[in-house]
């Protein structure tokens, strides 16, 4: 039984490493070795490290980093003044970055995210559509309660209720998923090495 597992991961890895030109990248779980996770590299992840959080696809691999897009410091600064009619004028400074590479090493990564969803659009039809009459509902909440008698109290609160639960349902979907602990529980491999 653990041959087969191990040939039927050599045989994912030799088809993953010839039919795409950059390195697969694994996630496998450190106390049972044959759970094992593809990343796929089309897919946008939520990756935190010890010092920041991007949200990017995965470019390429290396045996020892991941390449994303993130922002990226130019060191220079902006004045940005903004005047008002009432009062004094703010001016504050504003760090100016630029969207570039970034190598982020394996050991430096906290965390993956992997959303359920390849593509949240969905999420905003119904949101967009519930919300207005859910938010304005519960503000007419209180009037509702001194103005209408018991049962069409009863209505309105169920009818609130409902538009409540269709806004947030989809809102909970939508943006849930499965993160990886990558320094306690699971691990970083590609196809060529297993350095973490």
């Amino acid at each position: 039984m653990k041959c087969l597992n191990f040939l039927a991961l050599f045989i994912s890895l030799l088809i993953s490493t010839f039919s795409f030109s950059q390195q697969s990248i694994f996630l496998q779980k450190i106390s049972n070795h044959k759970k094992i996770k593809v990343l796929d590299l089309d897919r946008e992840y939520n990756i935190k490290t010890t010092d920041n959080i991007f949200c990017s696809k995965i470019l390429d691999v290396t045996d020892s980093s991941l390449i994303l897009i993130g922002q990226v410091p130019t060191g220079k600064d902006s004045l940005l003044v903004q005047k008002y009619f009432s009062k004094p004028s703010d001016s504050t400074i504003v760090h100016l970055s630029k969207t570039d590479t970034i190598n982020i090493l394996f050991t430096r990564i906290q965390y993956i995210r992997k959303a359920w969803f390849k593509n949240n659009k969905w999420v905003e039809y119904p949101v967009s559509f519930f919300s207005i009459p859910a938010i304005l509902g519960l503000v007419g909440l209180p009037i509702a309660a001194i103005v209408l008698n018991n049962e069409d109290f009863k209505t309105y609160a169920i009818t609130e209720g409902v538009l409540i639960g269709a806004t947030l349902i989809p809102i909970i979907i939508g943006n849930g998923g499965r993160k990886f602990d990558t320094q306690r529980t699971w691990k970083i491999i590609t196809a060529n090495n297993n350095v973490r």
